[in-house]
């Protein structure tokens, strides 16, 4: 059976999901009116676009909770996606550059970044490779050898475009998967030992990434330039207080703040709901994380203890990326806040890594 149709889901998982995309529309709905009406003429115009991505959304979440996850165990599935994930990275050089970077492409009126589905191929990807090879710490070098084969090339393709966060997240996701497998501890060190240098001389060899890092390590030397983003969103923070502005109040987002509704939506969170809303926001964060890690690691099935695993650790850290960036502990990079920031993509992707965690959920005993 492709289809399970039953509704037996984790309901605390679930609620927790509806809570944090509804509080996302509803930032969204505040931060992106002033650009809204700018730009369109119409104040609720990228509002509208996010509801329309959330109906797909949910859509997609609903059908990854009853597909059979047989199906995504099968070899015509995982290769099907690694060979779509490739030309989708591959097309992205085709388009015009935006801002100096190539990360998207736009059909119809509609942008798809595919390194978010590249973060979907390898988390499936490698919880079937690990399924089917259970025993990581026999010949582990060549099970690495194996996977960067696959994983490797999209990492260089995303590095290409250039964007050095999204690729750091895809070697994330794999080591930290390969750890819940088994994969032996001694090796994954030597292989971050490995892959510091490598970083390293990618940075400096691309003009775009350095001058990222240099304006993290200077913001206040180009305050009205390069660090001005940064700057406005450490504003946004810094008054908002405990119980913060109101919501809706924001200053920031009155064209101060760069795309206050994308990657910088946190500080317009901060702002506008005060300390007290960011300590409610990681709470959220932190039981979905930990209901869906536990959820996973629960499952009698190998290949659903690592896929969820992947799935719910992928959440994570772009929430851990994306709020220190927003504070300044991270140079500036183009990872969403997940459920919260605007960009149907993500949406689309976080619904569906979720959706897998709660398939996983039925299976689990109580």
């Amino acid at each position: 059976m492709l289809i399970k149709q039953d509704w037996n889901i984790d309901r605390g998982l679930f609620i927790a999901t509806l809570f944090l995309v509804g509080f996302g529309l509803v930032m969204i709905f505040n931060a992106s009116l002033p650009i809204s009406l700018g730009r369109f003429g119409q104040p609720h115009f990228l509002f509208y676009r996010q509801l329309m991505w959330t109906g797909i959304g949910f859509f997609i979440f609903f059908a990854s909770t009853q597909v059979s996850l047989r199906l995504l165990q099968q070899k015509w599935v995982v290769y099907g996606l690694i060979i779509l994930t490739a030309g989708l990275l591959l097309l992205v050089f085709t388009q015009t550059p935006i801002n100096g970077t190539r990360r998207w492409i736009h059909m119809a009126g509609v942008s798809f970044q595919p390194s978010e589905l590249a973060k979907l191929t390898v988390i499936i990807f490698v919880a079937w490779y690990c399924a089917r090879f259970p025993d990581l710490s026999d010949r582990p070098w060549r099970h690495l050898v194996r996977v960067g084969l696959v994983i490797g090339p999209m990492m260089a393709l995303i590095v290409r475009e250039p964007d050095l966060g999204n690729a750091m997240i895809l070697l994330a996701i794999t080591v930290i998967m390969l750890f819940f497998a088994g994969f032996p501890l001694r090796q994954m060190i030597a292989l971050g030992l490995m892959v510091i240098p490598a970083v390293i001389g990618v940075i400096l060899l691309s003009p775009y990434m350095l001058e990222r890092i240099k304006t993290f390590a200077n913001a206040a030397a180009d305050p009205l330039g390069k660090g001005y983003q940064i700057k406005q969103s450490l504003i946004a923070i810094g008054h908002s207080g405990f119980w913060g502005l109101g919501l809706g109040e924001s200053t920031q987002k009155l064209f101060f703040l760069p795309e206050p509704h994308t990657d910088f939506i946190y500080a317009v969170v901060a702002e506008e709901a005060g300390f007290l809303g960011c300590i409610i926001l990681a709470v959220l964060f932190g039981y979905l994380f930990l209901r869906g890690m536990r959820l996973s690691l629960k499952s009698p099935h190998p290949f659903n203890q690592v896929l969820g695993a992947g799935a719910i650790s992928l959440i994570l850290l772009e929430v851990l990326i994306n709020s220190s960036m927003v504070i300044h502990l991270l140079p500036t990079k183009g990872i969403p806040l997940p459920f919260i920031s605007m960009g149907g993509t993500s949406l689309l992707i976080s619904l569906l890594a979720v959706g897998l965690v709660l398939n996983i959920s039925r299976e689990v005993p109580e």
